[in-house]
């Protein structure tokens, strides 16, 4: 498989150096040739330019009603922009034009009247016109060396524009620089030095949180944080207005301990140029303390460790005459009023004799007795298709990776089905599976069936109706986890890889098939719908594990280096 991965970046290499060499194609092929470019820029060249008494800037692909345009215009190298009168004008949002003032700059014969600001690779339908409007230009800046190599081939005078050249003082104008014009045009204030500045919108645990400290703020309550989530939905439908949030934007970032960025990638963020600390790009979900650590270079980690079980009470065991097919464990803490419809989902299970072990982790509510009534009542009907019922509960409650694997511990069937109490099975689901193992090879230790999604009243938020599509794949697994704990697992495997750990604020189940993964054991996918997935505001998914996912992913990371996972 390696020497295989190999021979494919072989090839891909191959591929670009030949695309490379090929004649500019055709313009639905003009993406392809420029990513064949990426990570190889021209040389710079800085040197200054002069412009006519009269000149005109275009920009393609934004316009000046974007502060991102603003914040590429202060890094192109021409002598005297900023002292020279300008117009902007809202009917040409495309277009500026410089006139002379009191410029000193020596005009020459080889001045420019016609220069452009590119940021963007058209679609094939307005290729014709960009290539027509770029070919009047007698210079063309770009910082996206890939697209300066597809000019040069088409013979435009383009250069590449990079993020390092010297600021030409386009944003030190009064226009950009003036805090009133900020407060006029924008809303914005002049920020405090040393602050922790973050744009765009955190999340609902990021706004609480915040809330939440400032509630309880004390002399030991961390510096505030100055916030402005509605950074994104700003109004700038006038160029003096984009060119005033893109001055306070490069004023903030030198007066700022660090500038945070809340959002998709901003490739324009690079040209605020060099700062002491480069601005920080984080994704939501995210929290205070969250950021807080990365700043000061230690990010947050989720605990992981190896539990051990603690002491149980059997509160109920029953075995009959025929030894179980299957297993069924289920994990249960606070969980009374879910726990009935749980367990009625595995009396339903039809053509198998089961065994169901549950494992109460010292709740404190009345799981453990609504789960031991229901057991002697199934007992005493003699209507049900068990053939051992199982409940203990420990002394002291050690988590969900320690509830299961004492359940698995106190097994006995060769295959388990794992089953949280606040989900239910169909009545077909364990036959299903356990049909796909019969003479199935030594390396399966999984078989993961399609389960549905049930968003209750508080999670309108949660629009899924399948938790997931992907079938079991070592290559997706390794940029995150598709396969959720529900499923069918050998219980010889789980002993291979020592069980389950404990992973703070949950993935313990991730966890888990990265060990089956890298002990070669592989799942395959049971390709039926065959059990339920109750989404609500109280699950451990959405109350911690959707809270932690950066520090999540760097332990997972640390613990299982082939994994990819973004936020790690």
């Amino acid at each position: 498989m390696a020497a295989l991965r190999r021979l494919l970046r072989s090839w891909s290499v191959v591929q670009r150096c030949a695309i490379r060499g090929r004649p500019v194609p055709d313009p639905s092929q003009w993406g392809p040739w420029v990513l064949a470019w990426q990570g190889e820029p021209p040389p710079a060249d800085a040197v200054l330019v002069a412009l006519a008494s009269r000149a005109e800037i275009s920009v393609c692909g934004q316009s000046l009603q974007q502060w991102q345009s603003h914040l590429w215009l202060q890094r192109l190298p021409i002598a005297g922009l900023a002292q020279r009168p300008v117009q902007l004008n809202p009917q040409h949002p495309h277009r500026l034009v410089v006139l002379a003032g009191d410029d000193p700059s020596p005009r020459t014969a080889s001045a420019h009247r016609c220069v452009a600001l590119n940021l963007e690779l058209p679609p094939p339908e307005r290729a014709a016109h960009w290539r027509a409007h770029l070919g009047r230009q007698s210079l063309i800046w770009d910082p996206d060396p890939a697209r300066v190599q597809l000019m040069l081939t088409l013979g435009l005078p383009a250069r590449w524009l990079a993020p390092s050249f010297p600021a030409n003082g386009w944003l030190e104008r009064p226009e950009a620089s003036e805090p009133q014009r900020w407060g006029q045009w924008l809303g914005l204030p002049l920020m405090e030095p040393g602050q922790l500045v973050v744009l765009g919108h955190g999340g609902d645990l990021w706004d609480r949180t915040l809330t939440a400290e400032a509630r309880a703020a004390t002399a030991a309550t961390p510096a505030p944080i100055a916030y402005l989530p509605g950074w994104c939905e700003l109004i700038a439908d006038h160029p003096g207005a984009a060119l005033a949030q893109a001055g306070w934007l490069a004023a903030t970032a030198r007066r700022a301990e660090r500038l945070v960025w809340l959002g998709p990638e901003e490739p324009a963020l690079a040209a605020l140029g060099p700062l002491p600390v480069p601005p920080l790009r984080l994704k939501a979900p995210i929290t205070p303390a969250e950021l807080r650590a990365q700043v000061a270079g230690r990010p947050l980690m989720a605990l992981a460790e190896d539990r051990p079980s603690p002491p149980a009470d059997l509160l109920y065991s029953w075995q009959g005459q025929q030894q179980p097919e299957a297993a069924v464990l289920v994990s249960l803490f606070n969980y009374q009023n879910r726990i009935g419809e749980a367990l009625a989902s595995v009396a339903r299970q039809r053509h198998i004799r089961l065994e169901l072990v549950v494992v109460d982790d010292a709740s404190t509510d009345a799981g453990a007795q609504v789960a031991e009534q229901w057991m002697a009542a199934r007992v005493a009907q003699d209507t049900h298709p068990f053939a051992r019922l199982a409940l203990l509960r420990h002394h002291h409650n050690a988590g969900l990776a320690t509830a299961r694997n004492t359940a698995f511990a106190a097994a006995q069937a060769d295959w388990c089905f794992v089953l949280d109490a606040d989900n239910v099975l169909f009545p077909d689901a364990l036959a299903a599976c356990l049909a796909i193992t019969c003479g199935c090879d030594p390396g399966l230790a999984v078989v993961h069936p399609l389960l549905a999604v049930a968003a209750e009243s508080n999670r309108a938020d949660d629009q899924r109706t399948l938790v997931s599509r992907a079938p079991w794949q070592r290559d997706v697994l390794r940029r995150g986890n598709t396969v959720d704990a529900m499923a069918l697992i050998r219980r010889s495997a789980w002993q291979v890889v020592g069980g389950y750990t404990h992973i703070e604020a949950g993935w313990e189940d991730y966890d888990f098939w990265c060990k089956l993964i890298e002990a070669g054991f592989h799942g395959v996918q049971c390709p039926r719908v065959l059990a339920e997935y109750r989404s609500h505001a109280s699950s451990m998914s959405h109350m911690a594990t959707n809270q932690q996912w950066p520090a999540l992913s760097r332990t997972l990371q640390r613990r299982h280096p082939w994994l990819q996972l973004p936020l790690a």
